[in-house]
């Protein structure tokens, strides 16, 4: 009697993979049970994509019999293999009679005897493993050089400084299409950075160093490790893979030592692809106290013996407390002592107060802690110290207090909100807050609460409130009234400012005044803002409005208000008394005039507002549009022959002001408003645009709807993907954010003609506040190193080339006075002299770091180069977009980094790379000279909003005579 078919699913299993040069061949088994009558039953192999959807078949034939099984082999011409083009993965199963399961990996499976990956002419295929062991195939395609997959089988080491990999390639395709490319191993992350180093082939065996040493960052989270291939103009990534398709999760870890903090390095596979990831090391102490002495502070630790042996790997004989100050990445070293009992490790430190009392004491200092190993003279382990206040015997409650100089300091140590040991170095304490504001009798009174105590000091302080002008450095110092109050910890006062004195202060049309409280003692000096401590903050609002007369022709108008920290400060205008008297008549009425007004900052006639002020003017003559602008900006001689120009503070300007439907601005409408807006009804209905003064997406700025009573009614983008964004941190709704690209775009491409010169343009950064911290700096190191080095003088000169050096305003003047450069072909670019635009046409390279101009480069197809030697300091606090969405171009991260892609970018004809243009969707939705038309055309077609008005009367239409 026959046997019949099984009515259940084959068993099958994968047990070899040959590659020949025009054939694969899959051997399987399969079960006895499952085909009974193996010369007669047809036994398949068949691909499936994930939609289920059969995409390849083959036949088997039987090769042997054995005890349980049935041996099968499936031999597969490559080139019959068709695929869909943008599918990838392919699920493979055996089938017999039209049952049919997933192919699993046999625990034999032949490693030595089979290839994990196989090319045909047109595909890269790589042979893989579910979570179910069942195999399938994922698919790299030709046609798409930068999906194709490369295979290396691999080793990993580190030997203290440098990451040693070993591994085996068998990719016949680089050699066909990249015959002359560069390679490389690298370490990426998905945001676009990579460690890297070249990658010596010989044969089919690969190996590469990568020194850690030479980069300043290594974030924490998850790397692929990858071979790049750099060919021409383009930079391709191919995964790395284990060749052994039963390896699992295998982890490899090492530690490696860093400026900042030490990281651990743990290397896996998964799925047979080879991934690292890197988190920060910490180690948590079993106790800690901090005795503080009149000169030092003796801190000791108790930290379990195992885990802390284990990290220090041996290297116990010279560790250090290492203080870490945060915003300048400065260390204290301080030599401990190491004693053991009992599985406990004690350390023991004298920390002396006078390290403190170095630098700048403007500001309060923060100290991270670290227990650290040294590995060379300038290489740490950095571990970072944490405290388990649950399970931890804590004693920080002791303060140090001293009197430097003319101030009085403290410095304590405490635990973070993450419970890592940290030490505060910072003035003692001076509590001072406005609860409240009025005028009175022709002052301005403002009342509030102060408090400053010295323990075990007798001496006695004044109090007085300083005024500034912000502009003039101007100042009028005011006494302060002390109410004694039966609350000892708190002392109630009240100034009143005499509204003539702050008119003293004020000679320009607008001004600022900042409010600060001033303490004097016999040794002692401190200034310090006054402001509220509870605050909505809103740029467009104020406190409190009041007027004061100049003379018998003007009269100043003066705004209460706070800055975004909630310091209070006072904004002037000056108005003669007639212009005055009819804004304050017409400032609760509407017009219907279709009047347009755009600006930028006050002093500035090149951006985006003045580009789509010129062609509305060029195009569209019968549109009522002006152009505000500060008289004495250097900029305004470029509007000299231009009518509609309205000088910032003259009567036509605030008459157009009053009676404008359309306020269109780069920055803050107030830069160029001659009032407060907020007061005026005819501004609360007005339509505001944001033009931008740049792409969006790297750092945060204040432009966000919840700032303003009256926000911007439509938003200007460049891309979808920015208007997400802003949609999504900023808080505007769909309608009122427009994809249309900037105005300065237009201009930007016509006439560009660039010359054989690199534009360097660093951004700022806003931890720098004076000239001791930037010549203290990594930022002012790294510039003017690479600026006097004997290397770039020598390419420049190699080459032909000439650099010219566009410093932020905030460095510029001290650049011009104080540093000087050693050949004529590095140019420094006054602010003012040659407008931003036209030193993006003219130049064919840009280095910059975190700038957004270097998006309008980008737009030109030139190339960029990003010198990220703070990334991590610089990101501290987040990034709104991805960088890979707004960095295109190269990314470096040491001097010699720098030195390498710069000639290699001068070598390749200075051209920008065609995979960056492949991705400039990301920044630009639309790559024309049409922007200022869409621009325009979404603001013609958006409504105007009539706003309720929060001001009492309801008056219409009135002529205005200024």
């Amino acid at each position: 009697m026959s046997q019949a078919i099984p009515d259940i699913p084959p068993e099958a299993y994968l047990t070899k993979v040959l590659d020949h040069p025009n054939q694969v061949e899959f051997y399987v088994n399969i079960t006895k049970e499952s085909v009974p009558k193996p010369k007669k039953t047809t036994v398949l192999l068949e691909f499936y994509n994930r939609k289920k959807e059969k995409v390849f078949q083959e036949t088997g034939q039987m090769m042997e019999k054995n005890a349980n099984h049935n041996l099968y082999i499936f031999t597969i011409n490559k080139d019959d293999i068709q695929l869909e083009k943008k599918k990838r993965n392919y699920d493979l199963f055996v089938v017999v009679e039209g049952k049919s399961s997933s192919l699993n990996l046999n625990e034999d499976f032949q490693v030595d005897h089979s290839n994990s990956f196989f090319e045909s002419k047109d595909f890269m295929f790589f042979l893989s493993k579910s979570k179910e062991n069942s195999t399938f195939l994922r698919a790299g395609y030709k046609h798409k050089i930068n999906t194709v997959y490369d295979i290396p089988n691999h080793s990993i080491d580190f030997n203290g400084k440098e990451i040693l990999v070993e591994g085996e390639i068998h990719h016949r395709f680089f050699k066909e299409k990249f015959p002359e490319a560069t390679y490389f191993f690298t370490i990426k992350k998905k945001n676009g950075m990579y460690l890297k180093a070249p990658l010596i082939v010989d044969g089919d065996i690969f190996t590469a160093k990568i020194d850690t040493e030479v980069y300043p960052i290594f974030p924490k989270g998850k790397w692929e490790l990858s071979i790049m291939v750099v060919h021409e103009n383009d930079e391709y990534f191919y995964p790395c893979y284990v060749k052994d398709l039963r390896e699992k999760n295998e982890i490899f870890e090492f530690h490696v030592p860093r400026y900042k903090d030490a990281v651990r390095v743990k290397v896996e596979s998964s799925n047979g692809k080879v991934s690292a990831k890197t988190s920060l090391i910490h180690l948590v102490a079993h106790s800690v106290s901090a005795d503080f002495g009149e000169g030092e502070v003796k801190l000791s630790l108790g930290f379990p013996l195992p885990p802390l042996m284990e990290l220090l790997n041996g290297k116990e004989d010279e560790l250090y407390i290492r203080l870490r100050e945060r915003d300048s990445n400065e260390f204290i070293n301080i030599p401990v002592e190491l004693s053991k009992d009992n599985n406990i490790a004690f350390i023991h430190a004298s920390v002396d107060y006078k390290q403190f009392l170095t630098g700048s004491l403007e500001w309060s200092k923060k100290w991270d802690g670290y227990l650290s190993s040294k590995v060379k003279e300038s290489s740490f382990y950095n571990i970072r110290i944490k405290v388990n206040e649950d399970e931890t015997v804590v004693d920080l409650e002791g303060q140090y207090k001293t009197h430097h100089i003319d101030e009085y300091y403290f410095g304590e140590f405490h635990t973070t909100i993450y419970s890592n040991l940290s030490f505060k170095f910072a003035k003692m304490p001076f509590y001072r807050d406005a609860s409240s504001y009025h005028i009175e009798n022709n002052d301005l009174v403002i009342q509030g609460n102060a408090l400053f105590e010295i323990p075990n000091s007798k001496e006695t302080f004044d109090m007085n409130i300083l005024l500034v002008n912000r502009t003039s450095e101007e100042s009028t110092e005011l006494p302060i009234e002390l109410i004694g109050t039966e609350d000892p910890d708190n002392n109630e006062f009240i100034t009143r400012i005499p509204i003539p004195e702050l008119g003293k202060l004020i000679t320009e049309f607008k001004e600022i005044i900042d409010v600060f409280f001033i303490l004097k003692g016999d040794n002692f000096y401190r200034k310090v803002k006054l402001g509220l401590k509870e605050f909505d903050y809103f740029k467009d609002d104020v406190l409190l409005s009041f007027e004061g007369t100049m003379n018998d022709d003007k009269v100043a108008e003066y705004h209460l208000t706070t800055t975004p920290k909630g310091n209070l400060k006072v904004e002037s205008f000056i108005y003669e008394k007639d212009i005055y008297n009819e804004i304050q008549d017409f400032k609760l009425k509407e017009t219907d005039d279709d009047i347009w007004i755009v600006g930028e900052r006050p002093d500035t006639a090149q951006d985006n507002g003045y580009q789509f002020f010129r062609f509305v003017r060029d195009n569209y003559p019968d549109i009522e549009i002006y152009y505000a602008i500060d008289p004495k900006a250097r900029d305004k001689e470029r509007l000299d022959n231009l009518d509609h120009v309205l000088d910032i503070g003259s009567r036509r300007h605030i008459e157009k002001s009053l009676r404008a439907s359309k306020l269109i601005g780069t920055h803050d409408l107030e830069y160029f408003l001659p009032f407060k807006g907020i007061k005026v009804k005819n501004y609360q209905k007005a339509h505001k645009v944001f033009l931008q003064h740049g792409v969006l997406g790297r750092k945060n700025v204040e432009y966000h709807k919840v700032f303003y009573k009256y926000p911007f009614d439509l938003f200007i983008v460049s891309s979808k993907h920015e208007k997400k964004m802003v949609e999504k941190e900023f808080g505007y709704l769909d309608d009122e954010v427009v994809v249309t690209g900037l105005a300065r775009f237009d201009k930007l491409q016509e006439n560009h003609h660039p010359k054989r010169e690199i534009l360097l343009i660093p951004t700022w950064r806003e931890w720098i506040t004076n000239e001791e911290k930037l010549l203290n700096s990594l930022y002012y190191e790294k510039y003017i190193g690479f600026l006097q080095s004997d290397k770039l003088q020598g390419m420049l000169e190699e080459y032909d080339l000439k650099l010219n050096f566009y410093p932020h305003y905030r460095l510029q003047e001290y650049i011009a006075e104080n540093v000087k450069f050693r050949t004529s072909r590095i140019e420094l670019v006054e602010l003012g002299t040659r407008t931003v635009q036209d030193l993006l046409k003219d130049n064919s390279i840009m280095i910059t770091d975190f700038s957004s101009v270097s998006f309008d480069f980008t737009l030109l197809g030139k190339p960029v180069i990003y010198y990220h030697f703070d990334q991590d300091v610089f990101f501290a606090n987040g990034i709104l977009r991805p960088i890979e969405e707004t960095f295109l171009g190269d990314i470096v991260y040491t001097e010699d980094d720098l030195f390498i892609k710069l000639e290699e970018v001068i070598r390749q004809g200075m051209k920008e790379r065609n995979d960056v243009a492949l991705r400039k969707e990301l920044i630009f939705t639309y790559i024309d000279t049409n922007n200022n038309e869409r621009i325009l055309k979404n603001i013609m077609e958006a409504p105007i909003k009539r706003v309720e008005s929060q001001l009492s009367g309801e008056q219409k239409e009135t002529p205005l005579h200024l």
